[in-house]
């Protein structure tokens, strides 16, 4: 159902640091956060234009169909759904959401030889509790330049955890960065505050997340296939070169590209970044998350777990989506150290790494009829998955990174979220913010349908 929704971004303050007043914003990025900001900016009657590199909108949301239903081959949970935007938006558009919650549901497996070990999911849950109780102590004891790693395997160690709980373990906090522990900053983990109630694994939308974003698509204009290449500004406006040689002008630019692409350089600046922005930039972390997507033609482990295969260094967790969604598919995940498995390898060898832990673990298992494999660390549209802070990185990195380039440049995206770093809805709220700066008010309309 269309209408209209009020949305601030978690705060009723007003962003400041605009110059001049928005006649007409180029938005460089079709993902939540340039949409959120390109939707509440047209509602309130302001010309935008979208630009969008890719040939679809969504970014790193990217819902595609298998199995008999959809899979989210990118973002594909709502995190802490109580009150989230994400939720939020879902009802308004009658979208309904199922809990993504595997744990309960999970078991670990040998890679080797299938070996299938139960996991005490409330026994995990206290554990992992405890760690992060323990987080401040380690924080005081080896200071702000520590990584994760000692910490996150001493801890373990330290209460007797285990194998299977350790491995767990590793693989939920390589989850929040999508990195490995040793490059994760131990002051900055996790990335981002808990501002929402519910799960912290959460919900699906039932049918996949573009089902939200393409409820956001109204009163502007979006371009895709259309990569740009510079952005040039004074104090009159700015001007966005694309890579066909044409140009677009605006008052202001809102530049949502993921932090990938701002470290790979693949977009100029030419009237200069601040030193400290650049800085910014080179220190935040922009982790890797890859999946390997099996779809079905009949019913393939309606009744199986879920898979953890007990190696820091295989894949993480593999989702039985019959349990979940009904859908006849298999989506293995592998993130951090275990990215290479999956990234720029041969899509049938992936497929077939994934395949043998099911059969190992589950028994008789029919080739799938459909594959997807992601290659989100090689796209050059964002060259990896999500942000989170490195050993050197801090939260003020992240303003750094937000901040506006002389009243005209402004930044959006997950990676300039300080309070939801690395989540779907982290980046639609800073989308929102942008169109606040712009708009100069505490909080926006978006019109939604």
């Amino acid at each position: 159902m269309e209408g209209l929704m009020r949305f601030d971004d978690g705060t009723r303050d007003v962003p400041g640091g605009l110059s001049g007043r928005p006649e007409r914003v180029v938005i460089i990025g079709a993902g939540m956060a340039g949409l959120a900001a390109a939707n509440a900016l047209a509602t309130a009657g302001v010309e935008c234009v979208v630009l969008e590199a890719r040939d679809r909108v969504g970014g790193r949301l990217h819902t595609v169909e298998l199995g008999g239903g959809t899979v989210d081959l990118g973002g594909a949970w709502i995190h802490h759904p109580v009150g989230n935007p994400m939720t939020l938006i879902a009802e308004q558009l009658g979208v309904p959401r199922v809990s993504a919650d595997f744990r309960p549901d999970a078991v670990f497996v040998d890679p080797g030889d299938g070996t299938v070990v139960e996991v005490d999911d409330a026994e995990m849950t206290e554990v992992e509790a405890g760690f992060y109780e323990a987080l401040d102590r380690y924080i005081a004891e080896m200071g702000p330049d520590a990584s994760l790693e000692g910490p996150g395997r001493g801890f373990f160690e330290g209460i007797g955890a285990s194998d299977g709980q350790r491995v767990l373990a590793a693989i939920l906090a390589a989850a929040r960065a999508a990195a490995p522990m040793s490059l994760v900053s131990l002051p900055g983990f996790p990335p981002g505050d808990y501002e929402y109630g519910g799960s912290g694994i959460g919900d699906f939308p039932v049918g996949g997340y573009r089902r939200i974003v393409n409820g956001l698509l109204h009163g502007f204009e979006v371009r895709t296939s259309t990569p740009v290449e510079s952005v040039r500004w004074d104090a009159g406006g700015v001007e966005v070169r694309l890579a066909d040689g044409t140009t677009e002008q605006g008052s202001h630019v809102v530049v949502t590209v993921p932090l990938g692409v701002l470290k790979a350089g693949s977009i100029r600046f030419d009237s200069g970044l601040p030193d400290d922005k650049i800085a910014a930039i080179a220190r935040i972390g922009f982790g890797r998350f890859e999946k390997v997507a099996l779809g079905f033609d009949r019913p393939a482990g309606a009744a199986k777990p879920h898979l953890y295969p007990m190696a820091e260094t295989d894949l993480r967790a593999m989702l039985n989506l019959e349990r979940i969604t009904g859908n006849e598919a298999v989506v293995a995940t592998a993130f951090g150290s275990s990215a290479d498995l999956i990234a720029g390898r041969d899509p049938d060898e992936a497929a077939e790494h994934a395949l043998g832990h099911l059969r190992r673990a589950w028994g008789d298992v029919p080739d799938p009829v459909e594959v997807r494999v992601t290659s989100w660390s090689s796209d050059p549209y964002s060259l990896g998955a999500y942000s989170y802070l490195a050993v050197g990185s801090t939260r003020e990195d992240i303003d750094r990174l937000a901040a506006p380039v002389d009243g005209r440049v402004l930044f959006a995206g997950e990676a300039t979220s300080s309070p939801r770093m690395g989540y779907a809805d982290g980046a639609f709220s800073t989308g929102i913010r942008e169109a606040k700066r712009l708009l100069g008010v505490p909080e926006v309309e978006i019109t939604v349908g």
